[in-house]
């Protein structure tokens, strides 16, 4: 395993990170495009509600607003809604020369504290506190070793595929919003598939900035697909640019919730299909990384939420010691 290869950066990816941290659009490496794979259609009995279009302000029977939805007027058709779904939360928390992001859904649960001057990384702490991979704890210090040093807008040219998948989301956004003053949570609410379809909805801070009706993996109504999103969010402002990838992500990572692991003692590099896709997948801890036990939980029936209970303010101060 390469520990350090870099990838060339494209002219837009170049333009990207010229900006401001403070407009900077997640994920400017289109290579990450592949790191998880869209869900697969999920057949159901459950009950489906009719989902009118919605406007920014509410109102029913128009159009379907947010990045991606310009001009759509397609029959309405039965689009599930969550509950049940997944349940993703990002919780990020600036402090005095670090900032600090929380991850947590189904399947996931990360943090991780960039400490920076000058706009560079002086500083890394992660933690691994829940994943479905024995070998996952061990990105924790690879991604530490990797990024401190680096300039923070500098984050988006290393290789995704050597990194953990939802840390290096992480570290992507908390880079992005390293010059914040306030705390920013994410809600990502992505409805279980019936039929191929889903509804999948973005809060920021308790409000809605995003709602997408999916037919697979395009968005109902428009030409846009969300394995082209590198190319049409440029279209985008930055923020309507950054709310598009992290519901994109929570879009794609829904599909593990139909997953059922095989009995057995599977490793992970008997999962031929998915080697090289993220630091599990990479050799040489595939070939002794397996499941790990209680990795899964449903926020969406349960009654309890992602993330809870957490203090990021008091979180993130404890992690400056790691």
């Amino acid at each position: 395993m390469t520990c350090c290869r870099l990838h060339s950066p494209t002219k837009w990816e170049l333009h990207e990170l010229a900006k401001p941290i403070a407009s900077l659009p997640l994920w400017t490496n289109a290579q990450a495009e592949q790191t998880i794979e869209p869900p697969r259609p999920l057949a159901s009995s459950q009950a489906t509600d009719e989902v009118p279009y919605i406007t920014g302000d509410g109102h029913k029977n128009e159009r379907i607003q947010g990045p991606g939805t310009e001009d759509m007027n397609a029959p309405t058709r039965l689009y599930p809604t969550f509950p049940p779904g997944l349940w993703r939360r990002i919780v990020l928390q600036p402090g005095p020369g670090w900032i600090g992001g929380a991850l947590e859904d189904d399947m996931h649960r990360f943090h991780i504290r960039l400490d920076h001057e000058d706009r560079r990384i002086t500083g890394v702490a992660a933690k691994a506190v829940r994943h479905p991979w024995s070998a996952c704890p061990g990105a924790t210090n690879f991604i530490a070793k990797e990024l401190t040093g680096e300039l923070l807008e500098d984050v988006a040219r290393r290789d995704p595929f050597q990194h953990c998948t939802h840390l290096f989301d992480l570290a992507l956004l908390a880079s992005a919003h390293a010059g914040d003053s306030a705390s920013t949570r994410f809600d990502m609410y992505v409805a279980d598939r019936i039929e191929g379809r889903t509804t999948a909805t973005l809060y920021e801070n308790g409000e809605e900035k995003l709602r997408w009706q999916l037919d697979g993996t395009a968005i109902a109504g428009s030409e846009r697909d969300l394995r082209q999103l590198s190319k049409w969010k440029r279209d985008l402002p930055a923020r309507e640019a950054e709310w598009a990838t992290l519901l994109r992500r929570a879009v794609f990572v829904s599909g593990a919730r139909q997953y059922v692991p095989p009995p057995g003692g599977e490793t992970a590099a008997e999962n031929t299909g998915r080697m090289g896709v993220c630091f599990n997948y990479q050799l040489p801890q595939a070939e002794t990384s397996t499941r790990t036990p209680k990795w899964h939980r449903d926020f969406s029936t349960s009654g309890r939420e992602p993330l809870e209970g957490l203090d990021p303010a008091e979180e993130f101060r404890a992690m400056a010691s790691l």
